[in-house]
């Protein structure tokens, strides 16, 4: 989609380090963390900080999609596991509460990492919409208002490809952003 007139991601997405906590807060068995950038950050440092996988590799030579286990940092070392799902992009999971992830955390911060609330590395990430839709996910409290959501994001997604499809037809792409707003009161109140 890179270069084509919906393209949704106006946030400075500039080839910073970024972490977040993609977890709620509170108790649970395992939290996850989110991190963007240079797998270098999160190798093992000089004073104690970073991931040491059993296998013993740095990060950038790690497999896309391998799981690896291994400790986070030293005196107490933190068991966690770790994916890297894309070449700049990686997945920490440690013990859940709030201790183990904002150990983690404050480790990345140390180490230039910027630390971002949720919504905002999403939309980093993901574009604006895409990160507003998974906000609105986040906070569904019915079945209803799932359906009602899932349905939404059919709509835009087969909107966004009408207007891909038509982006030399003015006239067309004018009709079906017609459509929309003919919508739009109603949907304002759902």
């Amino acid at each position: 989609m890179s270069g084509t007139p919906l393209q949704e991601k106006s946030i400075n997405t500039n080839r910073i380090n970024r972490g977040t906590l993609l977890t709620a807060d509170g108790v649970g068995a395992v939290a996850t963390i989110a991190f963007r950038g240079d797998g270098k950050l999160l190798d093992p440092s000089p004073d104690g900080r970073g991931f040491r996988p059993k296998n013993a590799r740095p990060m950038s030579e790690q497999q896309i999609d391998r799981i690896l286990f291994g400790s986070w940092g030293t005196d107490p070392a933190e068991d966690v596991v770790v994916c890297r799902i894309a070449e700049d992009e990686f997945e920490i999971h440690c013990h859940g509460g709030r201790m183990a992830a904002q150990r983690i955390l404050d480790n990345l911060r140390a180490a230039g990492c910027s630390i971002e609330p949720w919504p905002d590395y999403l939309a980093a990430r993901d574009g604006l919409w895409e990160s507003d839709y998974t906000l609105a996910l986040s906070r569904v409290a019915t079945e209803s208002g799932l359906s009602v959501l899932l349905q939404q994001r059919t709509a835009w997604q087969q909107l966004r490809t009408s207007i891909q499809a038509a982006a030399n037809d003015l006239p067309q792409v004018s009709s079906l952003l017609e459509s929309v707003l003919d919508r739009w009161e109603f949907a304002r109140h759902l």
